[in-house]
């Protein structure tokens, strides 16, 4: 819990002051305490005017009645850290005068005193964020902080709060209808827009949103167009109590940039997943520095639904907030992602997610994980959930779910054990394939084929990364997630690591690589032949790096051991497997400074030695070979990415006089960017993949003598 805030996912809450959903619901002090107790660590206030001169709680649609703020605020002290002594995040939200903002500071101050968190604000992109560790016990509450140029009204520099609001869409999603309105409330011009998106490049500006024509005309608004501004003032002191993060909408990719890494910045789920169908690599690389909130998009979610959190956070988005009022499996996904860590709200992101430099759909770095699962039994199941009619007689089933990254999800569903309650038996079995165990959870959903009404009987959802082979009693809970008493099932799990180029299903790692490695078309015949180099460079790309990354693996197969194992487990494993001789049984040779050659000297090495060295001293040529290829071709792919960008260094004017529809310009402009991203990525692959290699070799040889296999020789 050391690292910087941006490196953990945050248990978060939407709209966490309703009770039910968004249409009926009031606010009540139950629904935060509840949200507190289940260890949520990010709650959402909605400030509005109040009639005691004092702010109140109400949702910003449906405002029927409110909440005071005095009693949550005491609330809050009470139960912040109930179930978890790490920070807990309070956005505000104001939609009230500058005079009833000042009162709110007041309470906060009275309330919660010094668990409020302190300090100077800063915007510098070299200030890392404060961790977890640091802020212990520490309530932050974010609200939009006011540039340093404030004027005597006391608000920002233009005046206006216009980034903040959870109905906001973006114009591709806006209503038609909202036409005129939103061209009238702009106050950011075309020019103004486009003059800023030029100081960085023609690539930062909103133009990467996928737009279509159709909407984008009954709109009537430029997609370079920024949202409505709402004038709204903020009070000095309200700004000043947001010191580790200001709020701030998506709006722009400059304003997502590093230097802005002390914002806190909103997406809604359908925003994020536009984003990501192109740019996915980008916004992991982005939430490396930076922190972000995703929240259910209201024009779906205002029957308080909520969507799968797994697309988002497989994006890197750190606070995915959901309605945790509803009961539903979305919010089993959720629980069960923060029950790991000691469910203390904070789960540490995946290294690939922390640190990779890779823009591609299948991330490197990350071991793919196979699991068998066979459903045994199971015992003293219950009635279905809120039954009408309780009978004697039942006819269960269970369905399996996998749910990840989008490449990884998967059901099964066992046969259906025909008039039994207390101990059904299924034996049946299912093995799924993960990509991205980091992300993935598994789910028991055990139910009832011919129930009248409810067909639920219990569930259990845990991460794919806390699983274990061996036999297991899965306690089943009911939906929301109480432990149902006796009932279980009887399973047992089988967990195996497996190679980064492990066959997925009829096409190998390598093949299913290149496929995602294909450059996109841009509609423009001059430009596609250009990006047809870049497709041949790819496909080169992967043919060197595998055969390098095969030969660590083929090494570790030769020992019998798994491909998570390290270097030291696997030498310690060829000396149990030599009898622990007291002499070494190899001579060592370095070739080159780097490349380790065995020589067996001892005449009773095991076979399991002989077959090492000999994949050893075959594989390094191959190594050898790869290594010396590196360099070249990264110098040929650096000048392909300079010679595209000196010959085409403005595609928008390119794209003008063929007239293409406003879609057509979108995809251009996003395949632009894709295929010389994909380029840039695939050079950081190599590099990557020649430092992993180099290291792998140098281990090896020490580890060698280390551990007395083999006597180095002399010079």
């Amino acid at each position: 819990m050391t690292q910087p805030l941006c490196n953990y996912f945050i248990s978060s809450s939407h709209n966490s002051y309703l009770s039910t959903s968004q249409k009926e619901g009031m606010p009540s002090l139950g629904a935060f305490h509840r949200v507190l107790i289940k260890g949520s660590r990010y709650i959402e206030i909605d400030l509005y005017e109040g009639p005691k001169s004092a702010p109140v709680v109400r949702h910003h649609k449906f405002g029927n009645s409110s909440l005071e703020l005095a009693p949550l605020a005491k609330l809050i002290a009470a139960t912040a850290f109930t179930a978890s002594e790490y920070p807990l995040i309070v956005r505000i939200e104001h939609h009230c005068s500058v005079h009833q903002q000042r009162k709110a500071v007041e309470i906060f101050n009275y309330y919660l005193g010094n668990m409020l968190c302190e300090g100077e604000h800063s915007d510098m992109s070299d200030v890392p964020l404060p961790s977890p560790e640091e802020l212990k016990r520490k309530i932050i509450l974010v609200t939009k902080r006011l540039s340093s140029d404030l004027d005597p009204r006391g608000c920002d520099g233009d005046g206006f709060v216009s980034e903040d609001d959870d109905s906001f869409e973006p114009p591709c999603l806006a209503d038609p209808s909202r036409a005129n309105r939103t061209r009238r409330r702009s106050t950011l011009s075309v020019d103004a827009t486009m003059s800023v998106a030029r100081h960085n490049s023609w690539s930062a500006s909103l133009s990467s949103w996928p737009v279509s024509d159709s909407r984008s005309k009954s709109v009537g608004v430029s997609p370079a167009i920024s949202r409505p501004s709402i004038p709204i003032l903020t009070a000095v002191e309200l700004s000043q109590i947001s010191c580790v993060f200001s709020l701030r909408s998506f709006s722009s990719w400059q304003f997502f940039e590093p230097a802005f890494s002390r914002h806190l910045w909103s997406f809604n789920n359908e925003l994020i997943s536009m984003l990501s169908e192109s740019n996915q690599g980008v916004l992991v690389q982005r939430h490396q520095r930076s922190v972000s909130r995703v929240f259910p998009s209201f024009r779906h979610h205002n029957d308080s639904s909520n969507f799968l959190p797994t697309l988002a956070w497989a994006c890197g988005a750190q606070c995915v907030a959901l309605n945790w009022q509803t009961i539903c499996t979305e919010m089993d996904v959720t629980m069960s992602m923060f029950s790991d860590n000691g469910g203390c709200g904070y789960v540490l992101r995946p290294s690939t997610l922390n640190n990779s430099t890779s823009a591609s759909l299948y991330p490197s770095g990350v071991t793919p994980t196979e699991i068998t699962v066979k459903i045994l039994s199971g015992q003293n199941l219950p009635d279905p959930y809120m039954s009408s009619f309780p009978t004697d007689v039942l006819d269960p089933y269970v369905k399996v779910s996998i749910y990840g990254a989008q490449y990884d999800n998967d059901v099964f569903k066992t046969k259906t054990c025909r008039n039994c309650r207390d101990n059904p038996r299924w034996h049946a079995h299912k093995t799924f394939r993960v990509r991205f165990p980091d992300l993935a959870q598994i789910r028991f959903h055990v139910l009832d084929a011919d129930s009248i009404g409810s067909d639920f009987i219990g569930h259990c959802t845990m991460p794919v990364r806390c699983l274990s082979t061996g036999y297991r009693h899965v306690e089943l809970r009911t939906p929301d997630d109480t432990v149902i008493k006796d009932a279980s099932l009887l399973v047992h799990i089988t967990c195996n690591k497996l190679s980064p180029y492990s066959n997925f299903g009829r096409k190998t790692a390598k093949k299913t690589r290149k496929e995602a490695l294909l450059c996109r078309l841009t509609m423009i015949q001059e430009l596609d032949l250009h990006f047809k180099k870049y497709n041949a460079l790819l496909t080169r790309a992967v043919d060197l790096c595998y055969p390098a990354e095969s030969v660590i693996h083929e090494l570790k197969a030769a020992c019998r051991m798994s491909a998570s194992a390290t270097i030291l487990e696997v030498v310690r494993s060829l000396v149990m497997y030599n009898g622990f001789h007291t002499d070494p049984v190899c001579m060592l040779r370095i070739e080159d400074g780097l490349f380790p050659i065995l020589t067996i000297t001892h005449p009773k090495a095991s076979d399991v030695v002989e077959s090492f060295v000999t994949v050893l001293n075959n594989g390094m040529d191959t190594i050898r070979n790869c290594l010396r290829g590196a360099s070249p071709l990264i110098e040929e792919m650096q000048t392909q990415i300079t010679e595209t960008r000196e010959q085409w260094p403005n595609v928008p004017e390119l794209v003008k006089p063929l007239g293409l529809k406003s879609k057509y310009v979108k995809k251009a402009l996003s395949s632009y960017d894709w295929n010389v991203g994909l380029l840039e990525m695939e050079i950081s692959e190599i590099k990557e993949s020649a430092h992993r290699v180099k290291v792998a070799m140098k281990l090896l040889a020490e580890c060698f003598v280390c551990e007395g296999l083999a006597a180095l020789a002399e010079v």
